[in-house]
């Protein structure tokens, strides 16, 4: 499948960095692709059950048969090619009932296979270059990431670490989120705030970002720590948490690429994508768009960013993302459908709003329990937003989450219309039907809402009460919200309803493009209205 489109490149994981050029792993095709921004693919369905190591430049091709467990080396080669390596099997006693689940580094470079059995709970771990074999009991739901001098192995099951050594086993709290020879980094969020350790032999070490930067993704590696900050004004960063922040035009991810620099690919509307590991940067499918104006801004206490398409623009889009533990800063989301929008005469505003994560706990904090004040705060903003030129029409895109606190606004700022993508619009019933048996998910929601989720059925009247016209776009597979009530609400409301193909978040190009279709015309019907509010 050859990568054509924002939503291919979205798929792309980075894998190894090989004379120069990026090998990428494609999690909808299950294949391979080298060099950006071409990304010739490879095809590797033709092996038995290949797996790779981040950063490790070859597939390992596994197979179990008669007790033993084999290794075909295939490495990643310049052209780009497979060149076959050196092969070895182990007489592991692993019966044939076993599957290899993956496999994960070791002391000294070396690689371990993990074999599962369906059987029982345990797993073995076998030494790919000498054959050595460790068994573990594994705490219910783990998943193993390393084997760590000792030897010990490192496994977490999401929210704690568990270190599983012959006799005796340590652990904390956070799941682990990259992994260099014996150090490692967990990833927490006491209290909605992300937070990172370090974790070496001596112990859990905080990680901090330079003073009003917080920390979104760390690496450790042979070479140290990395990490992508975000800042209420700045927006994304990169940096070494021991230095200085390089500031990005746009959204950054970084990619762990083991013992080796990790790679970081930044994304903006003005910018276009664009990758880089270590010193080479490489350019991405999208080019970048001089002529767009990207202005973040603090209005009324919330970090926005206001994008400007041209002189001439005179409709505005509100977007508010999911979540709400989440944010939104300059990005090329939903398949690039923003540079259809700006380019098609509208401005755009993403406003995170109060409860949005990445900016502090202050800002975070202030939504909960109170999403009345948290809706006014946005009020505010956007109005403050629109005096920044004569736009004729606003018009709101609220996203999952977002779409509810949408809703609650339109009336207030007298938009046009509201498109509701993926909408959650009766959150109480929401968060009671997910609670059920999550005692996690039942005090996440809690501490955000209130006993009883009160504060969550205060803001669904305000829902009902909406008189703006609205489009909801509901997924016909929706595995998050069920979509047959979605449409029902909506329909009882009044609201225009439109069915797109796909789940919650679309899994597929095909369903990618109508989703992002049906987005576009959405929000120029609704910029089209005969209800448009003079501004």
């Amino acid at each position: 499948m050859p990568i054509e489109t924002i939503f291919g490149e979205d798929h792309l994981t980075p894998v190894a960095c090989v004379a120069g050029e990026l090998w990428y792993f494609n999690d909808v095709s299950g294949t391979l692709h080298a060099g950006a921004p071409r990304y010739t693919e490879m095809a590797i369905d033709h092996l038995a059950a290949p797996f790779l190591v981040p950063g490790d430049g070859r597939i390992l091709d596994l197979e179990i048969a008669g007790g033993a467990l084999s290794v075909r080396n295939h490495l990643l080669a310049p052209g780009p090619s497979l060149t076959r390596g050196p092969a070895t099997s182990h007489p592991a006693g692993i019966d044939d009932g076993c599957s290899v689940d993956g496999v994960v580094p070791g002391p000294e470079r070396t690689r371990f296979a993990v074999v599962t059995s369906s059987t029982g709970p345990g797993v073995r771990l076998v030494c790919l270059r000498t054959g050595r074999t460790l068994d573990a009991d594994l705490p219910p739901g783990a998943t193993v990431h390393a084997v760590l001098s000792g030897p010990v192995v490192l496994a977490d099951d999401g929210t704690r670490y568990t270190i599983l050594g012959p006799e005796t086993s340590t652990g904390g709290e956070g799941a682990v989120v990259s992994v260099s020879g014996d150090r490692f980094v967990v990833s927490s969020d006491p209290k909605g705030e992300r937070a990172f350790d370090l974790v070496t032999p001596t112990g859990a070490h905080r990680l901090r970002a330079p003073s009003g930067w917080s920390p979104v993704q760390v690496t450790v590696s042979a070479d140290g720590l990395d990490a992508v900050c975000l800042h209420r004004e700045h927006g994304y960063g990169v940096c070494s948490l021991d230095g200085d922040v390089e500031p990005v035009p746009g959204t950054a991810q970084l990619f762990d690429l083991g013992e080796h620099h990790p790679a970081i690919r930044v994304t903006g509307l003005a910018s276009g994508s664009t990758w880089r590991c270590g010193a080479a940067r490489f350019a991405g499918i999208a080019g970048p768009r001089p002529a767009y104006r990207v202005c973040p801004e603090i209005v009324e206490g919330l970090p926005c960013v206001h994008v400007r398409s041209g002189d001439a623009a005179d409709r505005l889009l509100v977007a508010l993302h999911g979540g709400p533990d989440s944010h939104e800063w300059d990005d090329l989301r939903y398949g690039g459908a923003y540079r259809s929008l700006l380019d098609g005469g509208f401005d755009l505003a993403l406003v995170n709003f109060p409860g949005s994560r990445g900016f502090g706990p202050e800002l975070q904090q202030s939504a909960w329990n109170d999403w009345g004040e948290a809706a006014s705060t946005t009020v505010a903003a956007v109005e403050r937003l629109r005096t920044r030129r004569p736009y004729r029409c606003v018009v709101v895109l609220g996203v999952s989450f977002g779409a509810w606190l949408a809703t609650q606004i339109a009336d207030r700022i007298r938009a046009c219309g509201v498109v509701a993508l993926s909408p959650i619009l009766e959150l109480r019933r929401h968060l009671d039907h997910h609670a059920r048996g999550d005692t996690r998910f039942a005090q996440w929601a809690r501490d955000r809402f209130g006993p009883g989720f009160a504060a969550a059925a205060d803001g669904d009247a305000r829902v009902r009460a909406c008189t703006t016209r609205v489009t909801a776009l509901i997924p016909a597979d929706d595995e998050r919200v069920p979509s047959a009530a979605s449409a029902a609400f909506a329909t009882g409301q009044g609201w225009s309803t439109v069915v797109v193909r796909g789940s919650h978040y679309p899994s597929t190009e095909a369903d990618a493009d109508a989703r992002w279709e049906a987005l576009l015309r959405a929000v120029d019907s609704a910029a089209a209205s005969p209800h448009e509010h003079a501004l």
